[in-house]
């Protein structure tokens, strides 16, 4: 069965479909979406750009390795101290280039 069982049409002008198809497109949500977000005071965020997930993902990954190193430490009472500050250098650049694109 259907979460939202009630179905309505509207009419909209040209300008009022035309600015519901930019917040869709912008935010990444369908247009019912926008409305229903609309109606409950909610507001919409845009979609971030490609970079910045990629940019997650890159400092996601460093974080795996992170957890890695420390899982072997805790293990082997063994730490590769070249690797682990490899990775911390790459944490701050990622973090230089993240300021830099997005604040």
């Amino acid at each position: 069965m259907r979460k939202r069982p009630n179905d309505i049409h509207l009419f909209l002008s040209d300008k009022e479909y035309y600015n519901l198809r930019i917040k869709s497109v912008l935010s990444g949500l369908s247009m019912s979406d926008v409305i229903r977000l609309s109606m409950n005071s909610q507001t919409l965020n845009q979609t971030p750009p490609k970079d910045f997930i990629i940019l997650l993902s890159k400092i996601n990954n460093i974080g795996n390795n992170i957890n890695q190193i420390t899982k072997n430490f805790h293990i082997n009472d063994d730490i590769d101290l070249l690797y682990l500050r490899q990775c911390v250098i790459n944490i701050e650049n990622l973090v230089k280039e993240a300021k830099r694109k997005y604040l």
